[in-house]
């Protein structure tokens, strides 16, 4: 299979798939077998395309969800740049959500601005903590970040859950905190929509990751590091250390998304908020070609096909599920388009799963 050079083509091939696959259901379903809902083809198409952008409401949703993906899609770009990658999103922005629940319920930390303030300095560390231990046992104990921000994101989940329906535990609601007090809320726009002034922030954290990358010197280690691990350890860097500081920020940053989740659009902390976050930063930053400045086109295009699927869903469409399966097939699509040619494949003597990764390959440990 040859490779696709161009990531542009291979983002726009596999985020046209998810667009045809979800036309291609709709066409099924009006069809070929028939559901419930007795709506046309011609409806249908309306509910997916059209309905996510018809009124403020629904702009709304889409521009919260656009930018929560855009904040996701941030985190996972940071360790993708380096060589190395964070799969445990879900457990850090499960984690960020319940801290600033618990935080801001339970604690007295003064106004409303340093209140938030301090919460988020506070979700920072201790998220960033969890990137960071992946980072420590991939430079000392030789144990790939891929298995253990799996394994870590896994446990917080169990741990998260526990808290939630236990100790923390709403007495009006079984599976949810209490809701956090009025003056540390970001405040709606266009509601009842969840868009809400949180987007501000996470304007800035995208503003300032494209000044860290290209107007910083530690900035610049990190693009070093991701084209060559042995070239940058000739440059007197280590590597080891530079992913380190990529999982820290990667892990804090979707921490912060678990933030903004509960002071911008729930409200509270509940079970099962987080699911599939962590996988939408990731295939988002995928999409944007693992690159700072196409994750604002990215983010767009992605947000667009799940507020399609999900206002599909609402109306019985869909079952929500589809959502996993169309964001399947766009994974699928953009792993492939980063498949080695033939002749790279043959080049290397035997099969090596080490020819389906970056070059700076993930699981190399001659860069300490």
């Amino acid at each position: 299979m040859k490779f696709y050079k161009n990531k542009v083509v291979n983002s726009i091939v596999a985020i046209g798939a998810g667009f045809l696959l979800c036309f291609i259901l709709l066409f099924s379903s009006s069809f070929l077998w028939q559901d419930s809902t007795g709506l046309s083809f011609g409806r249908r198409l309306y509910i997916f395309f059209i309905q996510p952008l018809s009124s403020l409401f629904y702009t709304g949703n889409f521009l919260n969800t656009f930018f929560m993906v855009l904040i996701t899609g941030t985190a996972a770009l940071f360790p993708l740049i380096t060589g190395s990658i964070n799969i445990g999103g879900e457990g850090q922005v499960y984690f960020g959500g319940l801290l600033s629940a618990i935080f801001l319920n339970y604690i007295s930390i003064g106004n409303s601005f340093s209140g938030l303030f301090s919460v988020a300095v506070l979700v920072i560390l201790l998220t960033g903590f969890l990137g960071l231990i992946s980072g420590i046992l991939r430079e000392h104990l030789d144990i790939p970040e891929i298995l253990s921000t799996y394994l870590i994101s896994s446990i917080i989940i169990f741990i998260c859950d526990y808290l939630i329906v236990g100790p923390f535990k709403d007495s009006g609601n079984l599976i949810a905190t209490a809701a956090v007090p009025e003056q540390f809320r970001f405040g709606k726009i266009f509601s009842p929509s969840g868009f809400n002034y949180s987007f501000i922030i996470i304007i800035l954290i995208y503003v300032f990751s494209i000044i860290f990358f290209y107007g910083t010197s530690r900035g610049r280690q990190f693009l070093i590091v991701g084209k060559s691990h042995q070239f940058s350890f000739l440059q007197g860097y280590r590597p080891a250390k530079v992913i380190n500081y990529s999982l820290f920020i990667s892990s804090s940053l979707y921490g912060m998304a678990g933030f903004f989740a509960v002071t911008g659009t729930y409200y509270t902390c509940h079970q099962g908020f987080y699911s599939s976050w962590g996988w939408n930063g990731l295939t988002t930053a995928l999409l944007g070609g693992t690159n700072i400045f196409g994750l604002i086109p990215a983010s767009l295009m992605f947000s667009y096909l799940k507020a399609g699927i999900e206002n599909s869903a609402l109306f019985g469409v869909f079952s929500f599920e589809t959502g996993y399966l169309v964001q399947g097939i766009v994974l699928l699509l953009l792993s492939l388009g980063g498949i080695k040619n033939k002749k790279t494949v043959k080049d290397s003597g035997r099969f090596s799963i080490k020819n389906f990764l970056p070059a700076n390959k993930f699981f190399k440990r001659k860069d300490k």
